[in-house]
């Protein structure tokens, strides 16, 4: 019960809305309750031998304030029940479609806040480890489960009050029947504890194969392009119609249980016991009005009455008898929830992390190493004793082959992962004892995927400096050679980035992307593969960037471009996860060894820029 009381925390806010919903309900159950001893009198007054006497409390308090004619109080009573009806269907309408609909989404919007912002938090070996799909699904689908627990939860708190209120009216009626009425309950929970359990387990078998459908489609459409070129349809039609239909039949074998055995389960066991109060009261009715005449006995009009309050009896005790099995798939659901908010961020700001003014910096790696995250005891190193140490202004560019573990190195510096062992320093502090906040603010960075967002291209301009003047976002783009291409376009800045900024070429991607890295006036900044996109007269512009920022930021380069890695102050040449070489251009070309074999070995691709 604790992932319920979890959830309905979430709604702690809406106490009046839920007081105002309650208030609802009970007045619509009240009114239900008064319907039905309208039928009952109207069927003595209509079907009795001979009028009946208002001897009982109910039917003195109905009958006294209506004329005293038969038709006069047959008339009466029809517009009585029109009245109770009405007034019953308003207080319904009032509590669950408007006030129950306000807290669902009120409670859903808390929800799914909490959880997407859990997820901004989590660090990138969390999600470069779990398919977006799932992360969607549970933002989307599983957060809606914790109305439903609130939901079940007042329903069985209400069902507790309204058989309480309605089995007090029904032994008034009769005791007997009452008696035979309660006789439904042993079975139903009997039901209730053996369909909970095999719920509760379908149900995450369920939400997982759903996760897995909502996760094939995004995969699916993210490379609808390369499905097309190479034309494997037909696979991928395959892999769809394999999830579609591990979804179907994982929800249907839930519902078969949920949704058509249990309730089932349920109404033969409610048809059994109606059955029962009809026959034996049936009898009783026969024998006190037909029989022996007995006026105070069980007239057919108290059995109306009493068979009028069997379904409302019946509903609060499938309520309460089933509130096991009915919560387990929205317990299922909240638990998936759960399970990332109990997620612990692995990079997070230390306890006792300073704040740090901005401004230049010497960066230094002391002895760094690294190993990603496996949930193993043991994990590959990807990096091993990076020492380094960068003044404030330099200009470097690190080297290698793919796979040496530059990009990994990079990603270490605005803690997106932290070292396994040793140090990275700004200063003389250590990252992990900055705040992330500050840090972060020490350095923009270009990557390679140049990820851009919905809005404007000023917009994502300007994404790290919301404050940013029109002037100021030109002036970024001038340097980034951005500038021309926005100019050309119908709308300039106020163009729209299309879904996945289909509707520009990577090298204006690369390009705005560095525009945006600019704009942020990091003191660091922290280029990887800059001119991968650019053709030669691009290159050469990003290259005078550089060049006129050289000095007034300091800037860490990754490229396989050796002829732009030569415009560099220092130059680090990596191999395997190591430093294996380091200096100026000019000394490691007077010098044998991997970075002098690497130039010898190069091509013209590679050398794009001349020194």
């Amino acid at each position: 019960m604790n992932s319920c009381r979890r959830a309905i925390r979430y709604f702690h806010r809406d106490w009046k809305l839920i007081a105002a919903l309650i208030v609802c309900i009970g007045i619509s159950y009240v009114l239900g309750l008064i319907k039905p001893w309208s039928i009952g009198m109207f069927l003595d007054l209509v079907a009795a031998p001979s009028p009946r006497a208002p001897t009982d409390t109910m039917h003195r308090l109905f009958l006294a304030y209506l004329p005293a004619s038969p038709g006069g109080k047959i008339f009466g009573l029809a517009f009585f029940g029109l009245a109770v009806a009405i007034v019953e269907h308003g207080t319904w309408f009032l509590g669950r479609v408007m006030l129950n609909k306000r807290i669902r989404y009120n409670g859903l919007a808390r929800v799914r806040l909490t959880l997407y912002h859990k997820f901004q938090h989590l660090a990138l070996d969390y999600h470069r480890t779990r398919p977006q799909g799932d992360t969607i699904y549970r933002l989307s689908t599983d957060t809606q489960g914790f109305f439903n627990i609130l939901d079940t939860l007042i329903g069985a708190a209400v069902s507790c009050i309204t058989l309480l209120i309605t089995t007090t009216v029904m032994l008034l009626i009769s005791v007997r029947l009452t008696c035979l009425a309660l006789a439904v309950v042993p079975p139903l929970v009997v039901a209730n504890i053996f369909f909970a359990r095999a719920i509760n387990r379908r149900a995450l078998i369920a939400k997982q194969a759903d996760s897995d459908f909502t996760t094939t489609v995004q995969q699916s459409m993210g490379a609808i392009g390369v499905i097309q070129l190479f034309c494997r349809h037909a696979a991928d039609y395959i892999r769809f119609k394999s999830a579609v239909e591990r979804s179907n039949d994982r929800n249907w074998r839930l519902n078969w249980f949920d949704e058509s055995l249990y309730p089932l389960a349920a109404q033969m066991i409610f048809a059994g016991g109606a059955m029962l109060i009809f026959g034996v009261g049936g009898m009783l009715a026969y024998h006190d009005q037909i029989v022996v005449h007995d006026a105070s006995g069980v007239t057919f009009g108290s059995l109306i009455v009493f068979l009028g309050y069997v379904p409302q009896l019946n509903e609060p005790l499938g309520r309460i008898t089933g509130f096991r099995a009915a919560i387990q798939t929205n317990l299922a659901a909240a638990e998936r929830v759960f399970v990332i908010l109990d997620t612990p961020v692995s990079v997070t700001d230390h306890a006792q992390a300073s704040s740090l003014p901005l401004r230049s910096r010497t960066l230094t790696l002391e002895d760094v190493c690294f190993a990603y995250p496996t949930g193993t005891a043991v994990a590959p190193r990807v990096l091993s004793n990076i020492d380094a140490t960068i003044a404030p202004g330099q200009f470097v560019a690190f080297v290698g082959a793919s796979g040496a573990g530059k990009t990994t190195l990079f990603s270490l510096l605005p803690r997106f992962y932290d070292p396994t062992s040793g140090a990275i320093r700004l200063d003389e502090h250590d990252v992990r004892h900055i705040t992330l906040a500050d840090l972060r603010r020490h350095i923009a960075m270009v990557q390679q995927d140049c990820p851009l967002f919905p809005g404007t291209i000023g917009e994502n301009i300007a994404f790290a400096r919301p404050d940013a003047t029109r002037l100021e976002i030109i002036a970024a783009a001038t340097a980034a050679g951005a500038h021309r291409f926005i100019a050309h376009m119908e709308k300039g800045y106020d163009t729209p980035v299309a879904e996945n900024a289909s509707n520009l070429s990577g090298g204006q991607r690369q390009r705005l992307a560095l525009a945006r890295a600019l704009l942020a006036n990091a003191p660091i900044l922290l280029l990887d593969e800059p001119t991968s996109a650019q053709d030669p007269n691009h290159a050469a512009a990003i290259l005078e960037t550089i060049k006129a920022l050289k000095g007034s930021r300091t800037i860490l380069l990754v490229t396989h471009d050796l002829g732009l890695a030569e415009q560099a102050d220092l130059l680090f040449v990596m191999q395997q996860g190591r430093i294996a070489e380091s200096g100026t251009p000019a000394e490691l070309l007077a010098t044998p060894g991997l970075y002098h074999t690497l130039r010898n070995a190069a091509s013209p691709a590679t050398l794009q820029i001349a020194s």
